[in-house]
């Protein structure tokens, strides 16, 4: 009887497991285009259409010491994370990084299956003028 009770906890415990990681999104690059000062991330995810909308959440702005000037994060958000279709999808997303005064920096991209990728954001003006090289 213990036996039959504990294998149905495990089940219970694994398909939600299995629930929770199937709408999880996944970076599957990340890159800075200088010419257009964007931030362009290719990232999969599970659903029932392609075109989940999504945001990045920043972090604080922090000054180190040693190394780059400056760290940043920033969360990638799927502003449809319930949406538990069954087809995977892939999708290119773009987002301007104009506006972002923590610079130089090392920015960091989490997802939320834990995923993290990170690259180094230059001055403003260093980024147009490596596009014009």
């Amino acid at each position: 009887m213990r036996i039959k009770r504990l294998a149905g906890v495990i089940a219970i415990a694994v398909m939600g497991t299995s629930a929770a990681t199937a709408s999880a999104t996944n970076l599957l690059d990340l890159a800075h285009d200088a010419d257009t000062d964007t931030l362009v991330l290719e990232v999969a995810y599970r659903g029932s259409h392609g075109d989940h909308p999504f945001s990045l959440d920043w972090g604080e702005c922090k000054d180190y010491a040693f190394g780059t000037p400056h760290q940043i994060g920033a969360q990638l958000v799927d502003r449809e994370f319930d949406d538990s279709g069954p087809t995977e999808f892939k999708q290119t997303l773009k987002f301007s990084l104009t506006g972002l005064e923590c610079r130089p920096s090392k920015l960091t991209i989490r997802t939320s299956s834990g995923a993290y990728r990170t690259i180094l954001v230059p001055e403003a003006q260093e980024a147009k003028a490596a596009s014009h090289e």
